[in-house]
């Protein structure tokens, strides 16, 4: 997202192309790790290299996941290719494909986990933090597998991420952006306390709907949200 912070938005229609131009959405912040597949090393010294919540670990994707992560994406075919486009890849395609991505400079300030249950015995998303080209503000973007959804555990992984960004990085804001068709997705923000800002055109990847409800918070919001325990 590239408004500044600070900048009050209505609830309006689609805004035009040119207002968020330079909010590019390659493979980053729609693809299967939430990001890139391989950690970004620059961000990482920076924010934690391993996270867990309650329920949660979240750690940087590895070699040895490929076989888990490809299951993972194909039992979760059906759910996530309306919203994804790098869901309708071959199988065997997704994984090299998004070292490719890795390889580009613009995911050198990407943090990407892979999302595991405590015990790390299934696979049940990937998240990252993105940095869009805006250095006050970062980008989370999430997929969640079709069998964890609706038990709150995006809502988890998405908050602890949240904050971590908060503590480790001198940002005003932090974004997420979703289909505006897809409400399981805008739960998480909203439920996070997540302002809803409008519904606007942003620059994606061949495939994916170019208009995009996004969702922002402030630190100052979401400090105040954790000092009153919400």
């Amino acid at each position: 997202m590239r408004i500044p912070a600070g900048t009050p938005l209505s609830h309006s229609p689609v805004a035009d192309t040119e207002r968020h131009s330079s909010c590019k959405r390659d493979h980053a912040g729609a693809n299967p790790a939430g990001g890139s597949i391989l950690n970004s090393v620059s961000i990482m010294t920076t924010l934690p290299s391993q996270i867990t919540t309650q329920r949660l670990l979240l750690r940087p994707w590895n070699e040895g996941d490929r076989a888990v992560f490809e299951q993972a994406v194909a039992e979760s075919f059906d759910h996530l290719r309306p919203w994804l486009p790098w869901s309708r890849l071959p199988r065997e395609e997704v994984w090299d494909e998004l070292q490719t991505f890795l390889q580009k400079p613009e995911s050198a300030n990407d943090a990407v986990y892979a999302i595991f249950d405590h015990n790390e015995s299934m696979v049940v998303g990937g998240i990252g933090l993105h940095h869009r080209g805006e250095n006050s503000e970062r980008e989370i973007g999430y997929w969640l597998h079709r069998n964890s959804v609706g038990a709150g555990l995006m809502t988890e992984a998405a908050g602890e991420v949240t904050s971590r960004a908060f503590a480790a990085l001198p940002i005003a804001a932090v974004t997420i952006l979703c289909d505006p068709a897809n409400l399981r997705s805008a739960g998480v923000p909203r439920r996070l306390g997540y302002d809803f800002t409008g519904i606007f055109r942003v620059k994606t990847p061949a495939g994916d709907n170019p208009e995009k409800m996004i969702w922002r918070i402030t630190r100052e919001a979401w400090l105040g949200r954790e000092f009153r325990g919400a």
